[in-house]
């Protein structure tokens, strides 16, 4: 290699790493932004709750006030909260308790997770008092930022972290992050990459304007914007079919994988519901919500199923171009579909006539 070439050699490695570099600190936040984006009153709240209850004690108005005013708690149905907190910790319900963990249903999950919190107060009181906000934040924003449009995580100011105790969970809504305290010490190092998952979908550029509730196209719409917003999102947390866990998450594990596997079934379950409106006029709002009804894990795994898809037969830039408009995710998964062949579903012609009729109506 002669020195004028080795020189440009050298010029272009700088200027890549000056490159990421500099993408980096635009997604960095500063330490002052953290600190204003970290609550953990909502757990501080809690343990006062918690003692009441213990004592077969109701709460007084000012101690849920204070609890449902804290940023976590004030995202969260007051009603659902108050009830699983009584349950799970009133002495006096200790028998109704058992019959609902008898159920085995989620609920019953929860509440025997509640319970388990009781034992837990010094672990979660040194993870909040040792969380490293900066490093987390930090790197679950770079994380979330590989299926965005570059630049997305500038356009809006950082979402509130917020830690409660409610369930095994997280979310976002509107504008904070909620995160169950014990559930992110209990995934451990994957809980960057929980919260790089809920950053996703507070930073996606979405158009969709989401139909009323009461509209005829709300549960295909809902479906549509779910099976894609989970599904990338899914990316970041899953990585890759079949996901795997610890063994006190199995029973999600095996549900969530055999409805991965099931998606080619269940989007030819969506291509005759959307076939059928032409020719049912009268019960497009009763079959979409049927089909809302059945979608596993409100539409994560199949999501995630049309996304693995679009990155094995197209690429990641084909993907990111969907993050504005829900429905192109199913014009790319279509496209994708195609080029893998036979094991792949792919939507009818008059699905997707339906799909772009929809989406001509409700993304700007």
């Amino acid at each position: 290699m002669t020195g004028r070439k080795m020189h440009y050699v050298l010029l272009l490695w700088a200027l890549l790493l000056t490159s990421s570099a500099t993408a980096y600190a635009r997604v960095r936040p500063t330490a002052n932004q953290i600190h204003r984006a970290i609550d953990m009153n909502g757990v501080r709240a809690f343990w006062s709750v918690m003692e009441t209850l213990q004592e077969n004690r109701e709460p007084s108005e000012e101690q849920w006030r204070t609890l449902f005013e804290t940023p976590g708690y004030a995202k969260l149905q007051q009603s659902d909260v108050q009830s699983n907190f009584r349950l799970a910790y009133m002495p006096s319900k200790a028998g109704e308790l058992q019959i609902e963990i008898k159920r085995g249903d989620y609920r019953s999950r929860v509440l025997v997770y509640l319970r388990r919190v009781q034992n837990e107060r010094d672990r979660i009181e040194s993870f909040l008092n040792s969380f490293d906000a900066q490093y987390v934040i930090g790197a679950a924003l770079q994380k979330c930022a590989v299926y965005l449009p570059k630049g997305a995580t500038e356009r809006r100011s950082l979402p509130m972290l917020a830690f409660v105790i409610f369930e095994p969970d997280g979310h976002v809504d509107d504008d904070v992050v909620i995160f169950d305290a014990l559930y992110a010490i209990d995934r451990g190092n994957e809980f960057t990459d929980l919260l790089a998952h809920e950053f996703h979908h507070y930073y996606e550029p979405s158009k969709l304007r989401n139909p009323e509730r009461s509209s005829e196209d709300y549960y295909m719409v809902h479906a549509v914007q779910q099976m894609q917003m989970e599904g990338i999102a899914d990316l970041i947390d899953k990585r890759a079919y079949p996901i795997k866990a610890d063994a006190s998450r199995q029973w999600y594990i095996e549900q969530y994988n055999a409805a991965y596997l099931d998606s080619p079934k269940t989007l030819h379950r969506m291509d005759e519901v959307l076939c059928n409106q032409a020719s049912s006029p009268m019960d497009i709002e009763k079959n979409e919500e049927k089909f809302w009804e059945s979608l596993k894990f409100a539409g994560h795994p199949t999501g995630f199923y049309m996304a693995n898809i679009i990155l094995k037969y197209l690429s990641r830039r084909a993907l990111i171009g969907t993050e504005m408009d829900p429905f192109e995710f199913f014009r790319v998964y279509n496209q994708a579909a195609r080029k893998c062949g036979a094991q792949c579903y792919v939507f009818s012609d008059a699905s997707m006539a339906a799909l772009q009729a929809l989406d001509l109506k409700y993304v700007k």
